[in-house]
């Protein structure tokens, strides 16, 4: 039987720690790219609030909810890409933080109270391309998520300060 506490409780401490990792940055750092195809800091926390607020949590709703609603298409790299290019501003990067933690929190409320009452995580919602996605299934991967963008921050943190301070860094190990 799918029990989802491990997994509620790990997308919990992930917003701590993704909050550890994005806080204690500068301007500089925050808007950094190491490629133009690549993202900054800002724009993974700009991606990790779009698909916490469209994706993830709208889609085990949807599943768990049994409504039989059409997946509906999201775009979240066109999101990225239709971002005003303004000036970097440590004040917006803080905002999207923020906003990002307080989307997370109310994630986690509505988690707790689905596991709490009588819920079919074997429901699913009909994805055009992958077929049925369950409510586990869409549950486990938002934590994959995660930590494939947590991987995403510590590979461009390592990669800015290579850059920055022109220093090998492979004494270190690879990433």
């Amino acid at each position: 039987m799918f029990e989802p506490d491990p997994i509620i409780q790990q997308l919990e401490e992930n917003n701590e720690l993704f909050q550890s990792l994005l806080s204690q940055v500068k301007v500089e750092e925050a808007f950094w790219k190491p490629s133009r195809e690549k993202w900054s800091l800002y724009e993974i926390a700009q991606h990790l609030l779009y698909e916490e607020t469209e994706d993830f949590k709208a889609r085990v709703n949807f599943a768990l909810d049994d409504s039989k609603i059409d997946f509906l298409p999201i775009d979240p790299e066109g999101h990225i890409r239709n971002l005003p290019r303004n000036e970097p501003d440590i004040n917006a990067y803080r905002s999207i933080l923020y906003q990002f933690k307080k989307a997370r929190n109310e994630s986690i409320t509505y988690l707790r109270f689905m596991k709490s009452k009588p819920s079919n995580w074997d429901n699913a919602m009909a994805h055009p391309e992958l077929g049925n996605l369950s409510a586990k299934m869409l549950l486990t991967n938002w934590l994959v998520h995660d930590h494939l963008h947590i991987k995403q921050i510590i590979t461009m943190k390592n990669r800015f300060i290579s850059q920055k301070t022109g220093i090998d860094t492979r004494y270190a190990g690879g990433f």
